[in-house]
């Protein structure tokens, strides 16, 4: 498929059908325009030199302030100005309420970049909205942890995603009741009937479980 690298906007003209959309990692996001002569064109555009960075918002990473709307403020700038990364530096977030992914957003955490949960009993860290799918976002890290101390109910709760990753992470802490990841394929559309927007093409990788959790991946 082809590429755009850097920040540039590109014409491309396919002749085919039906365009591969590289994986999430690329962040190449492909938009159909009218083309004459029926060859489809597509503005392909990389966004990977759009980051975020938490600490930008006032993220401090001291294990003790709660970073959690902070984060979330980088998360919807990032999403406000169409897709990009939001970088966690290395430090412990804590978070008291569930951050929300947004598509065309990942969150990429460097090593020793913890995020960690420090809500209520049985709580959600990372959801996402159930009015559409959520498409090509994801939670990266190198050797980094989210940890649910001993509340946490479900480390992700993912509705519907699409083209999304999540790797190179430790989940750490949890109970035996904790779900890992949870995939549902429950979005609806305007008129309430089920979707067929169902979760497809999504990475799970590098995925350490430390401490207890009941379930893994709960699809």
């Amino acid at each position: 498929a082809p590429v755009c690298w850097g920040n540039e906007m590109a014409d491309v003209a396919l002749t085919s059908k039906d365009v591969v959309i590289p994986a999430i990692a690329d962040f190449v996001f492909v938009h159909s325009v009218s083309a004459p002569n029926g060859v489809r064109k597509y503005t392909l555009l990389n966004v990977r030199g759009r980051v975020y960075n938490v600490r930008d918002y006032d993220a401090i990473g001291d294990g003790v302030a709660d970073d959690t709307a902070e984060i979330q403020a980088a998360i919807d700038a990032a999403s406000t100005a169409g897709g990009g990364e939001v970088s966690v530096p290395p430090g412990t977030y804590k978070v008291t309420a569930s951050l929300t992914l947004k598509s065309h957003v990942v969150l990429r955490l460097a090593p020793g970049a913890d995020i960690s949960w420090g809500g209520a009993a049985e709580g959600v860290l990372f959801t996402t909205g159930t009015t559409d799918p959520i498409q090509r976002s994801g939670v990266v890290g190198q050797h980094s942890k989210i940890s649910g101390s001993t509340n946490v109910g479900i480390f992700f709760d993912l509705h519907s995603p699409q083209f999304c990753e999540f790797g190179g992470l430790e989940l750490g802490a949890g109970t035996a009741t904790s779900i890992g990841i949870k995939v549902r394929c429950d979005v609806t559309n305007a008129s309430g009937y089920a979707s067929k927007k169902t979760a497809c093409f999504n990475a799970f990788h590098d995925l350490k479980w430390s401490g207890q959790v009941g379930t893994a991946i709960d699809l």
